[in-house]
């Protein structure tokens, strides 16, 4: 079992003790790294490494930057340097995702350098491209799926959060695609008798660009509640480039708001206050925007 969820988009690595007192032994805050054995044996575990969601792009912990690739190395180093590292759980895939559950982005030079750091230690870097549609669509972003390739030994190309009926697309990059893929994939019920009702659906998507054009419209939409939301004297608890809005809203507010809209309720802020999640979409409508607005 995974302790957390994907929305941490932290680092999640180690076995044994407590991960909670790890951290703080190590003075890392339980909002940068998780620690947690992942199957209980001392088969490989994934890192897991991503942003605080306090910045754009690079993640800010105590007013100080943190660079992901530089926390990655540290923590290799640090476990390579401990001389009984062969009694621990072996790290054995680094994973993002792009955007995360924040809607913030990594950089180009940041999936470069985490690439370096991966290349290093022999360790495959895997990017969750569930949201993979928003962030080419950001103007804010300096990565291509040509980056995405070239930096990453697998990543997926996700379609089910820009219109399509099921399905995503894995893609190995340096002709690495694990043997005997079909027979897991099937071992796992992933494989279904009819598969061109997966393909065709991407074969929509990268027909005249559409998958680089489709998540435009959410992006605008979310600019536009953005600009409202700011207009009208709301706090953000951050600051997304992509489609995702975080604001703290007054609990009466929130209940008042949850009669005529959805929306996710994201984590407590205080007493009196609680952070919401507001998300746009490939199938948002302009009149859904300006009557969200209306109840602003």
């Amino acid at each position: 079992m995974l302790q957390g969820s994907s929305h941490v988009n932290a680092l999640y690595v180690y076995s044994g003790k407590s991960y909670e007192s790890w951290a703080k032994n190590n003075g890392l805050s339980d909002k940068i790294t998780y620690i947690h054995n992942m199957s209980g044996d001392n088969s490989n575990y994934k890192v897991y490494l991503g942003g605080v969601p306090y910045g754009q792009y690079s993640a800010v912990y105590n007013g100080q930057q943190i660079k992901p690739a530089e926390e990655l190395k540290k923590y290799l180093t640090t476990y390579y340097g401990d001389a009984s590292y062969d009694h621990m759980v072996f790290p054995g895939m680094v994973y993002i995702t792009h955007p995360t559950e924040y809607g913030t982005l990594y950089t180009k030079s940041e999936l470069e350098e985490i690439s370096a750091v991966c290349h290093e230690y022999d360790i495959p870097l895997y990017l969750d491209g569930a949201r993979l549609g928003y962030a080419l669509a950001s103007a804010g972003t300096d990565v291509s799926l040509t980056d995405i390739a070239n930096y990453c030994d697998v990543f997926y190309i996700g379609g089910t959060k820009v219109g399509a009926l099921c399905g995503e697309a894995v893609v190995f990059t340096k002709n690495n695609m694990p043997k005997h893929f079909f027979t897991s994939v099937k071992q796992h019920g992933g494989l279904l008798a009819k598969g061109r009702l997966l393909g065709v659906q991407f074969d929509a998507l990268f027909t005249d660009s559409l998958y680089f054009e489709i998540g435009k419209s959410a992006i605008s939409c979310a600019q536009q509640l953005k600009d409202a939301f700011r207009d009208k004297g709301y706090t953000f608890y951050l600051d997304s480039p992509t489609n995702q809005i975080f604001i703290v809203l007054e609990n009466e507010k929130m209940a008042e708001l949850q009669k005529e809209v959805v929306f996710g309720r994201w984590e407590k802020a205080d007493e009196n206050h609680t952070v919401a999640r507001f998300v746009t979409s490939w199938a948002t409508k302009e009149e859904d925007v300006k009557r969200l607005i209306e109840l602003l």
